[in-house]
């Protein structure tokens, strides 16, 4: 088992995907780690997005106002987090029209364990 480990997140507030993500993928990894992000927005629903070893994003839930996501991922693996347009209910995520990224990273040993977005 691997000793626990530290997320790092490169995080850069966007309306579009920035070069630091755009083209990557997430890479094959045996290093586990967890992740927490906190939608500190009023207003905002977050849309987590692990992008994943094609190069395409898989929705992975939605992250309410106020509230705190974890996930299980592991080092090398891309996320974006996206800043729906309105609140909205897991069935309709769908319709929302996604242009805001909230935050991208890719997970590295050196960054914090907990992710804060407003």
């Amino acid at each position: 088992m691997h000793p626990i480990l530290r997320i790092a997140a490169l995080m850069l507030v966007a309306t579009a995907c920035t070069a630091s993500t755009r083209g990557m993928r997430s890479t094959q990894s045996l290093a586990p780690v967890a992740i927490a992000v906190h939608n500190g927005s009023d207003n905002h629903t977050m849309l987590p997005m692990w992008v994943n070893f094609d190069g395409k994003e898989v929705p992975m839930g939605l992250i309410q106002p106020g509230t705190t996501w974890r996930e299980r991922t592991f080092l090398t693996h891309v996320w974006r987090i996206y800043a729906l347009p309105f609140t909205t209910e897991p069935n309709s995520v769908h319709a929302a029209k996604l242009k805001d990224i909230a935050a991208e990273f890719v997970v590295t040993a050196e960054t914090p364990v907990l992710i804060e977005l407003e």
